[in-house]
């Protein structure tokens, strides 16, 4: 999945930004089934910070 989400979106994660992505974007304990559904189909663009501060929309 990262291979193909840094190939879609032209971005390399480092290993901290893609574990802090998938920690608390795509797979948040806190969120339901119904909430992660969302995010594929409503929501599927997440800004997002890297390491040395840039700020990238990541789309899902």
């Amino acid at each position: 999945m990262r291979d193909q989400l840094q190939r879609l979106n032209g971005v390399v994660f480092n290993e901290s930004e893609w574990r802090r992505f998938a920690e608390q974007y795509l797979d948040s304990p806190s969120d339901s089934s119904l909430d992660k559904t969302r995010k594929i189909h409503i929501d599927y663009i997440c800004d997002f910070t890297f390491d040395d501060g840039r700020l990238e929309n990541i789309s899902i």
